[in-house]
């Protein structure tokens, strides 16, 4: 990767998978997205090259984000480098959001948001894969090699051109 200069690398969000319940219940477990059980990765995104380049999970689907973060990549991160992510990370030290609200930086953040827009596409090709896409019936300390081998395969997709687009500058 070559480097811009820009504060900002690596977009960053939490992708959600369905698993079956988990006994003893513990609602920690439950995804407000799919409202059931799941285990949730971090992925983080290369903003120049659309590539894979931070894998962080798996975690219970409830943990927050942000949380999740605090123990991964934010200990990567060198000092004065921010991460974009969506509304679900709130630490404006490490963290640049997609809205500034202010008009001289609105063709920036319409980059944000095609930066985020494709990150979430990435995250849906791992969902290609029916493992990942179903409720996964595996014991759950499978679920890290079968996301990584998944997430492997999905790079190396996007390396051949498949699956994503550049976003053309980014600050």
């Amino acid at each position: 990767m070559c480097d811009n200069g820009s504060v900002s690398k690596v977009s960053v969000d939490g992708a959600d998978f369905m698993t079956c319940e988990q006994t003893p219940f513990d609602e920690g477990w439950c995804s407000h997205k799919f409202n059931g059980p799941g285990l949730k990765h971090e992925v983080g995104i290369c903003l120049q090259t659309g590539w894979i380049v931070w894998l962080n999970g798996p975690h219970r689907a409830g943990v927050p984000d942000r949380s999740m973060s605090r123990d991964g990549i934010n200990c990567e991160l060198e000092p004065g480098e921010k991460c974009l992510a969506d509304g679900a990370h709130h630490d404006r030290n490490q963290w640049c959001s997609a809205c500034s609200c202010i008009p001289e930086e609105r063709e920036l953040d319409q980059m944000k948001h095609g930066a985020l827009a494709r990150h979430e596409a990435i995250n849906g090709l791992f969902k290609n894969f029916n493992i990942l896409n179903d409720r996964f019936r595996s014991p759950v300390e499978k679920h890290c090699v079968v996301f990584n081998a998944v997430a492997n395969v999905t790079q190396l997709s996007i390396m051949m051109g498949h699956g994503t687009w550049d976003i053309e500058h980014f600050e």
